[in-house]
Parts: C-alpha cells; sequence; structure tokens
C-alpha cells in the first residue's frame, strides 16, 4: 500500500501541473475560442518544483519494493508453472 501512496501523491503532483497550466484537471486543451490560455508566470519554477519531488516518490515507491520486507513476503508466492 505504501508504494502505491507515494505513487498517487506524485500524480497529484502532475495534476497540479495540469491545473496551473490550463485550469483544469481532467479537461486539459490550452486553446480557447479567441486564441490560447496565457500561462501560469510561476510555470517553470512549478514544473522543477513538482518534478524534484515526484522523483523523489518515484525513487521511494521503487526502493518501497525491492527492499527485503517485502521481497521476504511476496517472493515465491503466486507461482505457476511454465506450462499454465
Amino acid at each position: 500500500m505504501t508504494p502505491f501512496l507515494y505513487l498517487l501523491e506524485a500524480r497529484e503532483l502532475m495534476c497540479d501541473l495540469l491545473d496551473a497550466l490550463c485550469g483544469a484537471r481532467v479537461t486539459t486543451t490550452t486553446f480557447v475560442l479567441a486564441g490560447s490560455r496565457p500561462t501560469c508566470p510561476r510555470l517553470r519554477s512549478l514544473c522543477v518544483e513538482r518534478l524534484d519531488r515526484s522523483l523523489v516518490l518515484l525513487g521511494d515507491a521503487i526502493t518501497a519494493h525491492t527492499k527485503p520486507v517485502f521481497r521476504d513476503r511476496v517472493e515465491g508466492t503466486g507461482h505457476l508453472p511454465p506450462e499454465h
């Protein structure tokens, strides 16, 4: 569950970037009838900040998956022979 929560937080950071860029988190478009939307003045610094945090979260999620505690619990479970 922990790696999932790390990745969920990283997803939310990316949705924040979409929100800053186009004003919506789901329906993302930068074009409107009168031209294009003005960009957020601090978009560049926001991107750097959010991407740095996302990379840390991704590294933490990978570390949590490769720790011996996790591997000991899941290795060897659900084994299927090659013919199945």
